[in-house]
């Protein structure tokens, strides 16, 4: 007589392999050498997306385990670690979606769009490393309001920021802000219709 639980079938040994890697690296989120943690944020970069695709039993563990340590990232000064938490974040809400609305929407947004508003005066030097941030955050917003389902007051309050930039008087900064009003128009386009009218 068969078991009525069925035996699951081994992992694959890359996917092994992966969540082997991706698990030693987690304390590397909380070092203090900023090389260690550009590394740390590729290496989920390049996983995550398979071991979603092949594991799904052990993805969202994995993302629950690092958010703490990730996010903190958020709250420093290395505008470098900065840019690759910014992409990191993108990734990890495409996948995620839903598991990490409440935990970006309590300390990551608001730190976001805190940075935005401090920054949208400042006279940078286009390419510094504060400028790329400014550009990295404006250009990808858009798809990341729309992976999380940002809504209401907290999607007015991101859209007026970002309508700050709009017509910034660097071109670089502007285009990249119409690049998340573009995505948001995409995706919504009756929403965005009342929000805005010509981007």
């Amino acid at each position: 007589m068969e078991n009525e639980e069925e035996k699951k079938a081994p992992l694959p040994h890359f996917i092994q392999l992966i969540l082997k890697i991706l698990n030693s690296s987690l304390p590397f989120f909380a070092s203090s050498n900023p090389a260690e943690v550009i590394l740390v944020h590729e290496i989920f970069k390049n996983s995550l997306k398979t071991l979603n695709k092949f594991d799904d039993t052990n993805f969202l563990p994995i993302i629950h385990q690092m958010w703490y340590p990730f996010t903190k990232q958020f709250q420093g000064s290395n505008f470098i670690i900065l840019q690759h938490s910014f992409r990191l974040l993108t990734i990890i809400t495409s996948l995620a979606k839903d598991f990490v609305y409440h935990k970006s929407t309590a300390c990551v947004i608001p730190t976001i769009n805190k940075f935005l508003i401090s920054s949208l005066n400042h006279k940078n030097v286009t390419y510094s490393q504060e400028f790329k941030l400014q550009k990295e955050i404006l250009g990808g917003y858009g798809q990341l309001l729309i992976d999380l389902g940002i809504k209401d007051k907290m999607l007015d309050d991101i859209i007026n920021i970002l309508l700050k930039y709009k017509n910034h008087q660097n071109e670089q900064l502007a285009d990249a802000t119409r690049k998340s009003f573009h995505a948001l128009s995409m995706h919504d386009p009756m929403l965005m219709k009342f929000k805005l009218f010509d981007f």
